[in-house]
């Protein structure tokens, strides 16, 4: 049996999240939509453009990010996880407003050389470079050239 898509979505800031919270609209007709305190966290589910969504604001931060995303697959049963939210450029030409799908992640802000690994190496693992969902990918890439286009 299929589960049903559920989608996380983690912003490290209030700005991050407000406006999508903001558009939620209750799971059940003449329900609220459901707001669930936990580890600290606010969790507010519903559902967004017919999607349903469980938004957290996680706090600054991967580790922060990496508890969220835990929380939402264990007690929430998200299928699928997005982390929204304002990023600094590590490439050149990216502006202000600009939008970046990444395909994939590298674990790169700690220090192995002396240890006598290449850089971004984690030790005891097979890869530091983390693959995004191709199905993920489409998909926002087919969001954001609509939303080019609206603009």
């Amino acid at each position: 049996m299929k589960k049903e898509k559920k989608v996380g979505i983690i912003g490290a800031m209030s700005v991050e999240v407000e406006t999508l919270t903001k558009k939620l609209k209750p799971l059940q007709k003449g329900k609220t939509v459901s707001v669930t305190q936990a580890g600290g966290l606010t969790f507010t589910e519903g559902l967004l453009e017919g999607v349903a969504v469980v938004i957290v604001k996680s706090g600054i931060g991967k580790v922060n990010a990496a508890l969220c995303a835990q929380r939402l697959i264990m007690q929430f049963g998200v299928t699928h996880i997005i982390n929204t939210g304002i990023a600094g450029a590590m490439a050149s030409g990216l502006g202000i407003l600009d939008m970046v799908v990444s395909k994939d992640a590298v674990y790169h802000d700690f220090e192995v050389t002396a240890f006598g690994y290449k850089q971004t190496k984690i030790p005891q693992m097979k890869t530091s470079t983390f693959k995004a969902d191709k199905k993920m990918i489409d998909a926002a890439t087919i969001a954001f050239a609509g939303l080019k286009e609206a603009a």
